[in-house]
């Protein structure tokens, strides 16, 4: 598990892996990069890929997030969740001089 996203009171682990990863690529027919900086496109493949082993459609997802945001959640806060939890599963790893000036990363 890779970080965790609470929506309707139910806790949904994430868990990104290469071959989850392969396959949101595939499905979307962009690399990694380009959904990075792809709006609420990229942010549902993201939160999907991550929640690829509970069996949801992109559609599914889409419907969880306007859930999250309705009970307050916000798009910001959840692009800075699903990058933590990228960076927990060893995909992103911070520059060398971000984690000198803050040792606890």
């Amino acid at each position: 598990m890779n970080g965790c996203i609470v929506i309707g009171g139910k806790a949904h682990p994430l868990h990104f892996t290469v071959n989850h990863l392969c396959i949101m690529e595939e499905a979307m027919g962009q690399p990694l990069s380009s959904l990075m900086n792809g709006g609420i496109t990229g942010l549902r493949a993201f939160l999907w890929c991550g929640l690829m082993g509970e069996g949801l459609s992109r559609e599914d997802v889409g419907e969880m997030i306007q859930a999250y945001c309705a009970e307050g959640g916000s798009l910001k806060e959840l692009s800075a969740l699903l990058a933590e939890a990228l960076q927990d599963a060893g995909f992103f790893h911070l520059p060398a001089q971000e984690k000198k000036e803050n040792p606890t990363v």
